[in-house]
């Protein structure tokens, strides 16, 4: 419990981490958009072991005639690393 006192104190400080962004195409409901959230929490949670109080998962649309420019050109590079393409584990 203790743990999770200072986890929640830090966030309060410096902000939820990890940080999740779903980007995808306009169209879908917040109803779905919350479930996809959700069921990333849980994964995370899960896999990383952490507590969900420290995460935090947002939901971006990207117009697909923009999806290249916004998504693909950024997919990787600097800090980030591409870890799954098309359902694929690289």
């Amino acid at each position: 419990m203790l743990f999770t006192s200072l986890e929640c104190a830090f966030n309060d400080i410096f902000g939820s981490m990890p940080h999740v962004t779903i980007q995808m195409y306009p169209g879908r409901d917040d109803a779905l958009k919350a479930k996809a959230a959700q069921s990333v929490t849980e994964a995370l949670v899960k896999s990383l072991g952490i507590s969900k109080e420290t995460l935090s998962v947002s939901v971006e649309d990207v117009p697909q005639a923009e999806w290249g420019a916004k998504v693909l050109a950024y997919r990787e590079g600097g800090n980030k690393k591409l870890f799954v393409s098309k359902g694929d584990v690289l």
